[in-house]
């Protein structure tokens, strides 16, 4: 009973609820918060220190992110409820805080729609660019 009804519960702050800035800011990401997390991957040193073009996630679409400097970078809108990320990349961002990046190696599972660098270790570097909560207002 308590699962259902955190899960109606969520399902009806989604429908109804307003994305705020989390409180307090420092407060890291956690499930149930939604976050613009942009990426960058690069082959580890031993792999040649390329860069890799890869989605950290299966369907998930690219938004364009303007920071407060006017820079723009591409990020993805993540949702831990709702998006499956490469393994290693979702436990990576659990209490991680907006701005702040870090930087993990994950290994590019076989049946990712990279085939050239499947199966290869990777550098990916995170970064959460904005990170809010969803709260029904009274």
């Amino acid at each position: 009973p308590e699962k259902h009804f955190a899960v109606k519960q969520r399902q009806i702050q989604k429908k109804f609820g307003e994305e705020v800035a989390v409180d307090p800011p420092t407060r890291g990401f956690t499930p149930g918060d939604v976050a613009i997390v942009s990426y960058k991957f690069k082959q580890t040193e031993e792999n040649g220190g390329g860069p890799i073009f890869a989605a950290i996630g299966a369907d998930i679409p690219l938004v364009m992110h303007r920071r407060i400097d006017g820079s723009e970078v591409q990020a993805v809108r993540y949702d831990a409820e709702e998006v499956e990320l490469m393994p290693g990349i979702g436990e990576a961002i659990l209490g991680m805080q907006e701005d702040e990046e870090k930087t993990v190696t994950v290994r590019i599972p076989e049946e990712w729609d990279v085939a050239s660098v499947s199966g290869v270790d990777a550098e990916v570097t995170l970064k959460i660019e904005m990170l809010r909560n969803i709260v029904l207002k009274p």
